[in-house]
């Protein structure tokens, strides 16, 4: 089965989102009021998503060398875990799918200090209790008896900062977007060889 795209037409996606990410850092940086900086940082997030998203679809539909497999989701999951190493890599995935997804995320007024927690989180008590608390470094789930809680793609947010759980610390979107851009090059520049024919 021939992939609907050439494969170059993949890594000239992957490198335009690069050019899209720095972009949208730069404008941020220009902006004079803190919320469209934001919104800008945000967008450049989103960018640095893409570019993982457009190489997992190559993966996908059997166009990665080493990964073709013949079974689209197993060589997808293979692939992925070549780039979970980029830096971010988890909070990037939960800051996209919680502003394109769940909530939207929207400005902090710098008047207050503003905590959000998105889940979802499910707590099922059974011959016991559940709390969770709010951390300096996450969550802290406390259970009993045959108590249980699912968490999934948790992200939190402190006054325009996020926690990147797998750090234990808070970052800004804009160290998050600059970590990632230094080193997913190198893993383009990987893909495109594993993709040319």
């Amino acid at each position: 089965m021939e992939p609907p795209f050439a494969p170059n037409s993949r890594v000239a996606g992957a490198k335009e989102h690069c050019i899209r990410a720095r972009l949208f850092l730069r404008l941020a940086n220009q902006q004079q009021g803190e919320s469209d900086a934001y919104r800008l940082r945000i967008a450049a997030i989103s960018a640095c998503r893409a570019i993982v998203e457009i190489m997992l679809e190559a993966a996908e539909t059997q166009e990665v060398a080493g990964h073709k497999s013949g079974n689209p989701k197993a060589d997808r999951d293979s692939y992925e875990i070549t780039l979970a190493g980029l830096p971010h890599y988890k909070l990037i995935e939960h800051i996209r799918i919680h502003d394109f997804h769940r909530f939207g995320l929207i400005p902090t007024d710098k008047a207050f200090q503003a905590v959000f927690v998105g889940g979802p989180i499910k707590m099922t008590a059974q011959r016991g209790g559940v709390s969770i608390v709010l951390g300096e470094r996450g969550l802290e789930v406390t259970t009993s008896g045959n108590s249980r809680v699912h968490m999934q793609r948790i992200l939190i947010e402190d006054d325009g900062k996020f926690l990147d759980e797998q750090l234990g610390r808070h970052y800004p979107p804009e160290a998050i977007v600059d970590e990632f851009l230094k080193e997913v090059c190198s893993k383009i520049e990987e893909f495109e060889g594993a993709t040319e024919s």
